[in-house]
């Protein structure tokens, strides 16, 4: 969406969308007047008028700027998240989770890695149960991103876990969620697709689409490290490759091996803002929903940027623009 944000323009050239990254010490202001939010340094727990770090913490910054009352009111418009919108991140707040674009995750490793590079479905389970290889004895590490963010829900959901799994450090000790591989919980929490700490016995969930864009200079920064994606098998042989655009990422003809690692990712945004609200805004309109519900016709200016999200590692989706409400009143 930051690179959105470059291309999302009027008539008169004038950029239509703001859009900020998620872990940044320096602060950012989102009106003419007031909506100061101040910097992090990669903390997840979620502060009203702090860069929101994770698609909950994200939510939840939405849900105080239509919340009267919040002293964040009035300040963001919509949120982006790489997971479907939340009535526990958005309290009353009534939204459409709007369909961008498919993603897809994978595992990533160090180059120099002791864990095979070709995985099945069973192998990743097993290796975030901590009965696979050298993640039995506690030696390798499975990693997970930090608290709140999409791609940690995702990925839970993916091998079978849960956050009520995780609540014991001691419990399943080859999980951390810590760049410096140290215990779960602690002071240090790994940034999702932050792979530099990644070392030749750990593993980590990452966005194909991040990783894509990182390595293509479709970001700033690139977070790579010596890091490598790692591609789903199956017991058959078949095999599932993690490139770009791949939207079937993860489906295997076996059901048994079959990690379906593709995700949506969206836009959260206030149904007050968009077709037949309250505050029906038009720019919100024009950006963000498809109001054509004819084939092969979409309004969203987002949607027909292909090439953007082609840059970004993502594939078109024929639903962007669209969306269930979450909340309805």
């Amino acid at each position: 969406m930051n690179g959105m944000s470059e291309v999302i323009v009027d008539g008169s050239n004038n950029k239509l969308i703001s859009s900020w990254n998620a872990k940044g010490s320096a602060g950012f202001q989102t009106r003419p007047s007031g909506c100061n939010y101040i910097g992090n340094n990669g903390e997840s727990a979620y502060v009203e008028g702090r860069r929101a770090n994770g698609s909950g913490a994200g939510q939840q910054a939405l849900r105080d700027a239509f919340t009267t009352g919040k002293t964040t009111f009035g300040c963001l418009d919509f949120a982006r998240s790489s997971s479907a919108a939340s009535a526990s991140n958005l309290g009353t707040v009534e939204v459409k989770g709007l369909a961008l674009a498919t993603d897809s995750l994978t595992f990533a490793v160090n180059k120099q890695t002791a864990i095979p590079r070709k995985l099945t479905k069973q192998n990743l389970i097993d290796a975030y149960h901590c009965n696979f290889g050298g993640f039995t004895t506690g030696a390798w590490k499975a990693l997970i991103p930090q608290a709140g963010s999409g791609t940690r829900s995702t990925w839970l959901g993916k091998v079978g876990l849960t956050e009520g799994d995780l609540t014991n450090p001691a419990n399943l000790p080859c999980v951390t969620d810590q760049a410096d591989l140290g215990t779960r919980g602690g002071s240090n929490p790994l940034q999702e697709h932050d792979l530099r700490t990644l070392n030749g016995t750990s593993i980590a969930p990452v966005s194909v689409a991040q990783w894509v864009s990182m390595m293509g200079g479709g970001v700033d920064s690139d977070l790579r490290g010596s890091s490598m994606l790692g591609t789903i098998t199956a017991s058959s042989g078949e095999l599932s490759y993690p490139i770009s655009l791949n939207t079937s990422y993860g489906n295997l003809a076996g059901t048994a091996d079959d990690f379906a690692a593709t995700r949506t990712v969206f836009n959260v945004v206030p149904t007050s803002i968009l077709t037949g609200g309250a505050n029906a805004n038009p720019t919100a309109i024009s950006v963000f929903e498809d109001t054509d519900p004819a084939a092969g016709t979409n309004t969203s200016m987002l949607c027909n940027r292909t090439d953007v999200l082609a840059k970004y590692g993502f594939a078109p989706i024929a639903t962007c623009g669209t969306g269930s409400i979450v909340n309805p009143q």
